[in-house]
């Protein structure tokens, strides 16, 4: 266990021997945290979902840096379905702590095995589906939640509502189905054994029904001094009745599709249909903007490199920044990425002048955000696969350019990662740093409490290899008295 506020591993006495602070309040937090932890964990094994996720959430109140309580409350929401609360609680744990971190592990599985649009898509379609329910359109809405399903069996909250839909139209034995899938699925819900016990009650009501309304199926009158009860006859015959029904069915089913399902698909597709032509629109107008301002810039230059070589003061290297700066703007035109940045790197900033000058340091400083950005999500993505040479070579990269960038988090990342590779000595050197550059932040803190770590590591390693060579000088003096003594 460390300490809050200093973060260094605390002994079983009250207070923190390295700053002093009372932990034993945090003590008992931590421990009524890790004890919730464990309860939900034997929950999870039982296939209490619900109740893991409860206990879990209460864990997290009490101790929000709780990585495996995070990781674990992922899973029990990725088992239930709800992939899209199991991303969010791995992100989080992921950017709690970056090392050593399974949560890494279960979001790239995820999206390997169900993919991020089919994600966001599964969830859009629950959510229309929800509209629909509200605009009483159950047969669209049942059509929207068995897609959802078929994508994410385990989805409790997509089994529940379709179980209700089923329950609504006396369909039981579909909706009993559903609400005992959930129960497979999550030992511990409530809301479907409640649901389970009411779908019974409701069926044994209707199946009585018949016999309270058998006494009336009869006609009864009195012939004399009898009293006869006599059936009510059919007078279809049992064929032509089945026939008849049946007809009457296809005929109500042709209806409902063509009155319900036919016009709800007709304006989903117009709808998507006309969504993507605006899109289409929208990018055609941005696209046909950002052509018209780069060729506006080219002229806006040429127009000064032509005032520029009629003056009298010619200079070719003058001449050519602004002619690799136009360059830059067709490739840009043109989508080139490549040969746009190729071009701007050949310009020189301080042989331009007006306009120019003011556009080159803008797309400079454009460029530089652009390379800052990229080398830190790759020195990230590195550290975090302990890739340690890679992420070294990223975060020096980025150093070069701005070491302030993401207030210290780029320069203290540097750090972890030399101290993670063995370099002890640099990591204390990038660590020292962070503490003149952030001075009082909480990553100054920890700097400091990794250079104390690491020096003693070092102090210790150097006293070590002074005992060795003394222990190797004592043997040579002893080998060298017996020959004299011989």
């Amino acid at each position: 266990m460390k300490c809050y506020k200093c973060g260094q591993i605390l002994t079983q006495t009250k207070f923190c021997a390295y700053c002093g602070a009372d932990v034993s309040l945090y003590r008992k937090i931590i421990s009524s945290s890790n004890l919730l932890y464990n309860e939900a964990l034997s929950a999870a094994k039982e296939r209490d979902l619900t109740g893991a996720s409860e206990l879990l959430l209460r864990c997290l109140r009490l101790n929000k840096n709780h990585i495996d309580g995070r990781n674990l409350l992922g899973l029990v929401y990725y088992e239930m379905g709800e992939m899209t609360k199991a991303v969010e609680e791995w992100s989080i744990s992921r950017a709690l702590r970056i090392e050593e971190n399974e949560a890494e592990h279960f979001m790239e599985e995820l999206y390997e095995g169900a993919g991020r649009d089919k994600i966001i898509q599964g969830v859009r379609k629950f959510n229309t589906a929800l509209n629909y329910i509200e605009q009483d359109s159950y047969d669209l809405a049942t059509l929207q939640i068995k897609n959802v399903i078929s994508f994410n069996p385990n989805f409790v909250r997509g089994h529940e509502v379709l179980g209700l839909i089923y329950a609504s139209a006396r369909d039981y034995d579909r909706a009993r189905n559903e609400f005992r899938t959930v129960l497979r699925i999550d030992a511990g819900n409530r809301e479907a054994r409640v649901y389970l016990d009411a779908v019974e009650k409701m069926r044994l009501t209707d199946e009585e029904l018949p016999k309270k309304r058998s006494h009336r199926e009869s006609v009864t009158y009195t012939n004399g001094n009898e009293t006869i009860i006599q059936p009510l006859v059919n007078h279809l015959s049992a064929p032509v009745s089945v026939m008849l029904n049946l007809a009457i069915g296809v005929a109500i089913g042709a209806l409902v599709v063509y009155f319900l399902v036919v016009p709800g698909l007709k304006s989903s597709i117009t709808n998507e249909a006309n969504q993507s032509v605006a899109q289409a629109n929208e990018q055609l107008t941005a696209q046909a903007t950002t052509t018209k301002s780069l060729e506006d810039e080219i002229a806006n230059l040429q127009s000064q490199i032509a005032a520029y070589e009629s003056s009298d003061a010619k200079d070719a290297d003058t001449l050519e920044s602004y002619q690799n700066l136009i360059a830059y703007y067709k490739a840009a035109a043109e989508d080139n990425e490549t040969a746009a940045m190729a071009a701007l790197e050949k310009v020189d900033g301080d042989l331009l002048t007006g306009d120019a000058k003011k556009t080159y340091e803008a797309l400079s400083e454009k460029l530089k955000e652009e390379k800052l950005s990229d080398y830190y999500s790759a020195g990230k993505s590195a550290l975090s696969k302990k890739n340690y040479a890679t992420a070294i070579e990223n975060f020096e990269a980025a150093v070069e350019i701005d070491e302030e960038y993401k207030n210290g988090d780029l320069i203290y990342s540097l750090a972890q990662a030399y101290r993670l590779n063995g370099n002890t000595k640099k990591a204390i050197s990038a660590y020292e740093k962070v503490i003149d550059l952030f001075d009082g932040t909480s990553i100054a803190r920890y700097s400091q409490n990794y250079i104390d770590s690491l020096n003693k590591e070092l102090s210790d390693k150097e006293d070590d290899e002074l005992e060795g060579q003394d222990n190797s000088n004592s043997g040579t003096t002893t080998s060298t008295g017996s020959t004299n003594e011989e």
